[in-house]
């Protein structure tokens, strides 16, 4: 380790009083008696976390180039308008930016990432490595039925680990969703009913084709032909490790839902039906969900992640605010369903 390694690597300036000036003028320092190292060359920024100003190693060497190319540019363009970002100076962004704003980032998201993989190394997706399932939080929580999310590819795990990390009582799975047993299972199918492609098909052979047909009985006589986004019918599979099938559809037809609000309603509906379903005599105690949207409908990973929390918060939480107009509801939609540093940059959600 160099000097100048050693020292950004001690250094650690507490912001009683958020003095963002103590910070630049330690920085202006280190600059000056290295004037032949370059700072961002070497990946260092500031990390600002529980009121302390830390130097610390950038993530460019933890993370993949293309992920870390991608953050660069949305980091740019969010701070854009505050910052100088010629040459492409980071900490001199980082300056810019107000605490609750870095702890945002796309930066602090992948350092978090990186965080969870390390973790998970030790035990792979295993949740209860990174965070307890039994926790003063959790007993405080009266949740009617136990949740579990699974999905069989690594990145969507970790993005449903970052939303879902204050919520511990929630299971983050990896792997086959059918080697998993619950009394529920979710189909994000689409509106009529087909279980032909996706994870549907997984689900036919597994239940049997059968009940392709029982469902799309259901939708004719219940829901004139077509199950809309946003709603969710339950029934009986006749398989006595996962006794029923709750088809939410994620898409009207097979197709791609990227830039749409579908994962957040067709998970909504799934909460909805299954309160309505547990206040009559049969119950569910227990309910696999997939992570909605992600394959056939392409939706990005953090997206659909990010609106499967806020259907969880809305419903289960009973968070959901109804819009004092239609900006109000606009705002919501476009914070859930746009990309990430459009939060950031409008300080919102």
């Amino acid at each position: 380790m160099s000097k100048l390694e050693a020292r950004l690597a001690s250094i650690e300036i507490g912001l009683e009083s958020e003095d963002y000036n103590r910070v630049i003028e330690d920085l202006n320092k280190i600059k000056k008696e290295n004037p032949d190292y370059p700072l961002e060359k070497e990946g260092y920024l500031i990390d600002f976390y529980m009121g302390q100003a830390i130097f610390r190693k950038e993530i460019s060497s933890k993370t993949k180039p293309k992920q870390l190319e991608k953050a660069r540019q949305h980091l740019k363009k969010s701070l854009e308008s505050i910052s100088t970002f010629a040459d492409g100076h980071l900490m001199q962004a980082y300056n810019s930016m107000v605490l609750g704003q870095i702890l945002n980032s796309e930066f602090y998201r992948l350092e978090s990432k990186y965080e969870f993989q390390e973790a998970l190394k030790i035990n792979p997706f295993l949740q209860n490595e990174v965070s307890p399932k039994i926790s003063a939080l959790n007993q405080s929580i009266k949740q009617d039925y136990d949740i579990t999310i699974c999905a069989n590819n690594e990145e969507v795990i970790l993005e449903l680990m970052i939303e879902f990390e204050k919520f511990p009582w929630i299971k983050i799975e990896y792997g086959d969703i059918t080697t998993q047993k619950a009394d529920a299972i979710v189909s994000p199918a689409n509106s009529f009913g087909f279980m032909d492609g996706g994870l549907d098909h997984t689900l036919s052979e597994y239940f049997g084709w059968d009940l392709q047909e029982k469902l799309q009985k259901i939708i004719k006589e219940k829901h004139h032909g077509e199950l809309l986004v946003g709603k969710a019918e339950i029934l009986e599979t006749g398989n006595e490790e996962v006794p029923y099938l709750i088809s939410a559809p994620t898409m009207r037809v097979p197709m791609e839902i990227k830039d749409s609000m579908n994962p957040y309603l067709a998970t909504r509906a799934v909460f909805i039906a299954l309160e309505k379903f547990n206040s009559e005599e049969k119950r569910i105690n227990s309910v696999l969900i997939p992570s909605m949207g992600t394959g056939i409908g392409k939706v990005p990973y953090d997206i659909s992640a990010r609106q499967m929390r806020a259907a969880y918060e809305d419903i289960l939480l009973n968070q959901n605010k109804f819009p004092q107009d239609f900006a109000d509801a606009q705002h919501k939609n476009k914070v859930l369903s746009m990309d990430h540093f459009y939060q950031l940059y409008k300080g919102q959600y």
